[in-house]
């Protein structure tokens, strides 16, 4: 968090280390005077992001226009969607897990007792496959593919959670980012004083340019800046405008044309390279633009590989390449073709037995 008081600016990192509710005094000396801020911290004592939402919704019904708290709610209803996703995703594995369980403790027909075959031939139960163990042996299957898909699920809420994590640490740089870019502003103010001119100024936090992602959905965080004021902000998805922006024109308050605005967008990305444009207008009619390209890979969690490689035969003559050839195409197929590397497997020589396969 960053307070700026005139021309000074405040840090401090209450957010991450506070352990317990309270009230946070900020002092401050400038030319001879001193200042005193002081800032509410809220700490839940478990992550109930339910209940963090329903108080966030609250605070915001009581400060419709405070952009941060607009923010915080934002960020919470989405750990609430992945946190109850992971809940309903936990109790089904846990149901899978009980059902093959049972499933296993079945007990198989005791050695020696004779089944009869439809061609009228006698064989030993434990060998006789009957339509009883074929049905178990496909509902195992069933789970166990089941198991296999949400055990992914969960690995990919970790992952949502890791990229909200990502974006929290880059919004909480954007006040730093904005305070060594001061000096440029001023200046670039004593140019407008002189009649000269200058376009926006667009910050764009998140995401990365040229970043890499598996989900079909991300969040464009930023900061845009004009000394005489704004008057539109305009966001392009592959040089389409997003029409359901709800910041396209922006109206002047009593106070005039709002000089800054922080932008938080919701934007649906197509697979492959995606061009995210930022275009921002000034009272004076002039424009800027800032482009970041994002590129959407989904995981192909549907495909499933199996990659042999023998160099050693027991009977014919040995191979050289086999083996490290298998090992260069299961790289390719887990880095290059998005299928995930659970879903692949490797097996060299003496690996590969009926069995394994």
């Amino acid at each position: 968090m960053a307070i700026k008081v005139e021309q000074e600016y405040i840090y401090t990192d209450y957010y991450s280390t506070a352990p317990v509710s309270g009230n946070l005094k900020i002092g401050s000396y400038q030319r001879n005077k001193k200042y005193s801020i002081g800032v509410d911290i809220i700490v839940w004592q478990k992550k109930d992001w339910p209940e963090i939402v329903d108080f966030l919704k609250t605070v915001a019904e009581s400060a419709p226009e405070n952009l941060q708290i607009a923010n915080a709610l934002s960020d919470a209803n989405r750990y609430k969607e992945i946190h109850l996703a992971e809940i309903k995703t936990s109790r089904q594995i846990d149901e899978i897990k009980l059902e093959l369980g049972q499933l296993a403790e079945k007990p198989l027909p005791e050695k020696g007792q004779m089944a009869q075959m439809p061609n009228g031939k006698k064989v030993d139960q434990q060998t006789a496959p009957t339509h009883t163990d074929l049905e178990k042996q496909e509902k195992i299957a069933l789970l166990e593919s089941k198991l296999a898909k949400l055990t992914e699920n969960l690995a990919q809420f970790e992952e949502m959670k890791r990229q909200l994590e990502n974006e929290r640490e880059k919004s909480s740089l954007l006040t730093r980012e904005l305070a060594e870019k001061e000096k440029s502003e001023k200046e670039l103010i004593t140019r407008l004083q002189h009649g000269a001119k200058a376009p926006p100024f667009i910050l764009i936090v998140s995401p990365d340019n040229e970043s890499q992602v598996e989900f079909n959905t991300i969040y464009l965080q930023g900061v845009v800046e004009d000394d005489l004021g704004l008057s539109g902000l305009e966001f392009l998805v592959n040089d389409k405008v997003l029409e359901e922006s709800a910041v396209r024109g922006i109206r002047p308050t009593e106070k005039g044309h709002l000089k800054r605005l922080d932008f938080k967008q919701r934007i649906a990305l197509q697979k492959g390279t995606n061009k995210i444009t930022v275009r921002a207008t000034d009272t004076d009619s002039l424009s800027a633009e800032k482009v970041v390209f994002v590129h959407y890979e989904p995981k192909r969690s549907d495909m499933w590989g199996v990659v042999i490689g023998i160099n050693t035969y027991p009977h014919i003559r040995q191979l050289k390449y086999a083996v490290n050839d298998a090992r260069l195409f299961y790289d390719y197929l887990v880095k290059y073709t998005h299928i995930p590397q659970e879903n692949v497997t490797l097996l060299s020589d003496h690996e590969a037995t009926l069995t394994q396969i």
